[in-house]
């Protein structure tokens, strides 16, 4: 590569453009690692033309560098912009880290409350037909939607923590007066299992529609 005519620019330009070039990279990203090699490939001059990849290293008779003195200022110079830039980066991905976070947060958040929906609009269904079955008095079908209607009760409590009393109420009183009995700890049971298979399956897939059971 053929030298450029640098004394055209003046001894200063020429540190000037290596500085600017620093900031440069460091500012817009545009090398993966900062280096001496980096910042004078990118360096130009105020008028556009590049500083040339040798004339940094040019030497005296004693074999000393011309620009020895500016080389240790362009190399504090280069290190601080990496480390700058290094955290930058990492500042980066911490936020493109928390970003994804709440996007995953959001869609768990989303599956949730249609879990949720799916669970209630169900318990409604049953509700309502337990009552209807109440008025005719109908003892093993009034068994049956009462154990439904406890094990639905139960895993609507376990997702709100209690918050709504109506549903809490549900659980309690199926507890209550089925206390000790066999009853109540198949239901328990079914509950567990619903729960462990809710959490590798679909509600809609587990539940179906009630009126199909």
């Amino acid at each position: 590569m053929l030298r450029p005519n640098r004394s055209r620019h003046g001894k200063e330009a020429f540190y000037q453009a290596l500085r600017a070039s620093v900031i440069d990279l460091a500012t817009n990203n545009i090398v993966e690692k900062i280096n001496q090699s980096s910042v004078i490939k990118n360096a130009k001059f105020t008028d556009g033309t590049s500083v040339g990849e040798t004339t940094l290293y040019g030497k005296k008779s004693d074999k000393q560098y011309i620009h020895k003195d500016f080389m240790l200022e362009l190399d504090a110079l280069i290190e601080s912009a990496s480390t700058k830039n290094s955290k930058r980066k990492t500042i980066a991905k911490k936020i493109e880290s928390k970003s994804e976070s709440i996007v995953r947060l959001r869609a768990e958040i989303k599956e949730l409350t249609n879990e949720y929906q799916v669970l209630l609009g169900q318990f409604v269904e049953l509700e309502v037909s337990y009552k209807k079955v109440n008025d005719n008095s109908n003892t093993q079908i009034i068994q049956s939607l009462e154990s439904e209607i406890f094990v639905l009760a139960s895993l609507l409590n376990s997702r709100i923590d209690g918050r709504v009393r109506q549903i809490a109420n549900v659980v309690e009183r199926y507890e209550t007066k089925h206390s000790g009995q066999v009853r109540l700890t198949h239901a328990k049971a079914e509950v567990t299992n619903l729960e462990r298979k809710i959490s590798d399956s679909t509600v809609t897939s587990l539940f179906g529609n009630i009126g199909d059971k």
